[in-house]
């Protein structure tokens, strides 16, 4: 690791570039959502936005909806979700926590 002043650090850095994609948010529990059949953890850190781009927290996140996630990927851990803007919400989406599947 570098020990760069953060500005600097920012500017020189390829690999600051966070991938997003539109996604189908499948399910959500407090500290992560199944997009795309993918795991993305939720950290404190990431943001929720509704349709009307009003910040929401990832309580009221309306599940199945479609959205844009932007995520930093982790090289050996499932990626962190850094902004979850919804799209569209399906019909019988719900803001309640999904439950877990059985294994």
């Amino acid at each position: 690791t570098f020990n760069l002043p953060q500005a600097v650090a920012a500017e020189k850095s390829t690999r600051e570039y966070q991938p997003s994609a539109l996604m189908v948010v499948e399910s959500k529990d407090i500290c992560s959502i199944i997009a795309s059949k993918r795991l993305f953890r939720i950290t404190t850190q990431t943001k929720v936005f509704g349709p009307n781009g009003k910040e929401i927290t990832i309580r009221d996140l309306p599940v199945p909806c479609e959205a844009k996630v932007q995520y930093e990927p982790l090289q050996y851990d499932d990626p962190t979700a850094l902004k979850i803007v919804v799209k569209n919400i399906f019909p019988g989406a719900s803001t309640d926590w999904s439950t877990p599947l059985p294994e």
